[in-house]
C-alpha cells in the first residue's frame, strides 16, 4: 500500500539562494533609508486596500548588521500600512548585506525593474536612478543595458543633476518628463522662461514645445543682440536695447538747421550717436537658425545737439501720431511684431513634428481611409501634393 509523502523542501543553501524567514514585524520599525522612488504617491484607493485586505504580498528586507530590518522591495505597501493603521505586515528577512558598490548597484537596479513597470518614476527618480549608476562607475551603456532607459534619457538625467533649477522642478513638478526637466537646464537664471516652460508641460507636450521653442528662440536672439552691443560699445559707440527710443529720433527723420540731411557718417561725432539693436529668427525655415540682427541709428536728444525734425524728406509725407492714437500704433506695431516671431517659432516646431511624423513606419488609426478619401475627393491639399509636390527641408 503506497504511503503518503511530505513534498521535499528546496535546498535553499544549494540552489545558491540566501536562507530568508517570513517575519511579520512593525511597519513603522522598518528601516526605509535606501530606496530611489522619493515620492510614494500613495492614493486614498491603495490605502483603504491595504486597510482592508492587509499586505497580500510580503515585502522583501534584509537585516543590518546592527539587527534592525531594511526594506528593499515595497516601500509603497508598508508606507500604506502604517496609514491604514495596519499593525504587522509580512517580511521576507534575508541575511545582512554588504556595502560594497556592487550590491548598490543590484539594489538600484531591482528597484528600478520593480517601480519602473508598475507606477511609473518621475523624472526626479530616474535621475537618481541614472546618476545613482554613473556614480557607483557604471558607463552611459551599462545603465542602458540595465535599466531598459534610453542612452537620451541618461543623457537628460546627467543635464538635470547638473542644474539645481532642474533638480529643484522635478521634484516639485511630477509631471515633468525627463527631456521636458532637462529642458529647463538651458534656463538657469531666467525664471520668467522657466515658470513658463513648468506651466507649458502641464498642458502638454505640443504646448511645452512650443513654449520651448520661443525660450530657446529669445535665448539666442539676447546672445547675438549682446555679441553686436559688445562690438559697437567697443568702438565708442552707445548703444541701446529694449525699449525703442521715439520714431522722432531716427536720423532718418533728422536735418541740421540748415535743412541738410543728417546721414550716419556725418553723425558719428555726435554726442547723441546712439544706435538701436534688435533681432529676430530667419523667415524660411530651411535656413541657419541664426538671429538676424537689425541695428537702427538714433540721436539721444535731436534737440540739444542742434537737429531738427523732418517729415517730408524724400517726397514722403508721415503725420506725427500723440496722444492716445500715437500708444495705439506703437501698441499694435508691438502685436504685428510678437505675432511674426510666435509664427517663425510655431513653423520651426510644427515642421519638426511633420519630419518626425513622415518618418513613422507605420499610419495613425483611421491614417489609410484620410488618405483615400482625400485622394477619391482630390480635394486642394491631394491636387496640390500629387502635381506641384512638396518639399520639407
Amino acid at each position: 500500500m503506497p504511503t503518503k509523502t511530505e513534498p521535499a523542501v528546496p535546498d535553499q543553501a544549494a540552489a545558491g539562494v540566501p536562507p530568508m524567514t517570513l517575519e511579520w514585524l512593525d511597519p513603522g520599525t522598518l528601516l526605509a533609508d535606501r530606496n530611489e522612488r522619493t515620492d510614494l504617491r500613495l492614493n486614498s484607493e491603495f490605502v483603504d486596500s491595504i486597510r482592508e485586505h492587509g499586505v497580500l504580498i510580503p515585502l522583501s528586507a534584509e537585516r543590518t548588521p546592527e539587527g534592525q530590518v531594511r526594506i528593499r522591495h515595497g516601500h509603497r505597501r508598508a508606507f500604506a500600512a502604517i496609514q491604514a493603521g495596519q499593525p504587522l505586515v509580512p517580511v521576507l528577512v534575508s541575511p545582512a548585506g554588504d556595502d560594497s558598490a556592487a550590491a548598490d548597484i543590484d539594489r538600484i537596479l531591482s528597484q528600478h525593474a520593480e517601480n519602473h513597470h508598475r507606477e511609473g518614476l518621475t523624472a526626479a527618480e530616474e535621475t537618481s536612478v541614472a546618476t545613482g549608476l554613473l556614480d557607483l562607475g557604471l558607463t552611459v551603456e551599462q545603465v542602458v543595458q540595465g535599466t531598459s532607459m534610453k542612452a537620451e534619457a541618461v543623457t537628460a538625467a546627467r543635464r538635470i543633476r547638473g542644474s539645481k533649477l532642474a533638480s529643484r522642478a522635478a521634484a516639485r513638478h511630477t509631471y515633468l518628463t525627463l527631456d521636458q526637466a532637462a529642458a529647463l537646464a538651458e534656463f538657469d537664471g531666467q525664471p520668467d522662461a522657466v515658470k513658463a516652460l513648468v506651466a507649458a508641460a502641464e498642458d502638454g507636450q505640443g504646448q511645452f514645445a512650443h513654449v520651448l521653442q520661443d525660450a530657446r528662440d529669445r535665448s539666442a536672439e539676447r546672445a547675438a543682440i549682446a555679441a553686436e552691443r559688445a562690438k559697437l560699445e567697443a568702438g565708442g559707440t552707445a548703444v541701446v536695447t529694449g525699449q525703442q527710443p521715439p520714431y522722432d529720433n531716427r536720423l532718418d527723420n533728422l536735418v541740421t538747421p540748415g535743412g541738410k540731411r543728417i546721414t550716419l557718417e556725418s553723425h558719428k561725432d555726435c554726442g547723441g550717436h546712439t544706435a538701436y539693436l534688435s533681432a529676430h529668427m530667419p523667415h524660411r525655415q530651411d535656413a541657419e537658425r541664426v538671429p538676424v540682427v537689425t541695428t537702427q541709428w538714433y540721436c539721444a536728444d535731436p534737440k540739444a545737439h542742434g537737429h531738427k525734425v523732418a517729415y517730408n524728406m524724400g517726397g514722403n509725407s508721415k503725420p506725427k501720431l500723440t496722444g492716445k492714437a500715437a500708444e495705439a500704433a506703437a501698441e499694435e506695431r508691438r502685436r504685428v511684431i510678437a505675432g511674426n516671431k510666435a509664427w517663425r517659432t510655431a513653423e520651426t516646431v510644427r515642421r519638426s513634428w511633420l519630419r518626425e511624423f513622415l518618418a513613422r513606419k507605420t499610419l495613425p488609426g483611421g491614417g489609410r481611409r484620410f488618405i483615400l478619401e482625400a485622394i477619391a475627393r482630390m480635394d486642394y491639399a491631394a491636387q496640390s501634393g500629387l502635381t506641384s509636390g512638396h518639399s520639407t527641408p
